[in-house]
């Protein structure tokens, strides 16, 4: 595909073999009004959207959203291709409405199942959000600190989960390191931890959120 500005000359963005994956370009405009062409020389290319910049401070907000759309909708999507359009937004907070539609959908309306399913949109969503990273750029936090933090908040998270399925031993352990590799996967690999590391933190947060034991 290619795209020009104002009749100007052509910019080719080359999608040979990109099969299933999402790719961007930046189009310098200065301020006014822009005539913008966007055309498909060959194959198949779908336009997801577009993202309006200015170099003013303050908030940006997007609105991803579907009239009607269900949480089981959003996490059917490919994963990786999810994650990686939500990426490019640079996310920092989310905000996510979600139960008058799932509501009316036979098959969504169980406490457990629902449950589940946000739990999963949520592990993306966090999984997207460049937050920890931006925040601890602009405050001088050391990364790998901020990811170690962010890896022992979530293993506190599934433990409770698998307290609340009255998990234990493998069955628990095994739940926590799951939740953590789908929420956190790129802390993980740049921490550098082994499993048997991973899994022994993991027993400690799950016993740490175990209630004690009262002996008689």
């Amino acid at each position: 595909m290619r795209w020009r500005v104002d009749g100007g000359a052509w910019t080719t963005l080359p999608v040979q073999g990109a099969v299933d994956t999402i790719q961007s370009a930046v189009l310098p405009l200065t301020a006014g009004a822009h005539t913008v062409e966007i055309e498909v020389v060959s194959g198949t290319v779908k336009l997801c959207g577009d993202k309006a910049l200015s170099d003013a401070p303050g908030y940006r907000c997007h609105k991803i959203a579907r009239s009607g759309s269900r949480v089981r909708q959003w996490i059917a999507q490919d994963k990786a291709q999810q994650r990686a359009a939500w990426q490019m937004l640079g996310v920092n907070v989310w905000t996510y409405m979600e139960a008058t539609n799932s509501q009316t959908t036979p098959g969504e309306t169980a406490p457990a199942a629902w449950r589940d399913m946000m739990r999963t949109m949520v592990a993306r969503m966090r999984a997207a959000s460049q937050a920890v990273r931006q925040w601890g750029a602009a405050h001088g936090v050391q990364a790998d600190a901020l990811r170690a933090d962010a890896l022992s908040q979530a293993l506190e998270r599934a433990a409770r989960l698998a307290l609340d399925r009255k998990l234990t031993g493998d069955a628990a352990l095994n739940l926590m390191l799951g939740y953590a590799s789908e929420a956190l996967p790129d802390a993980i690999a740049a921490l550098g931890a082994s499993e048997a590391a991973l899994r022994n933190r993991a027993a400690a947060e799950l016993l740490k959120a175990s209630p004690p034991k009262i002996g008689m």
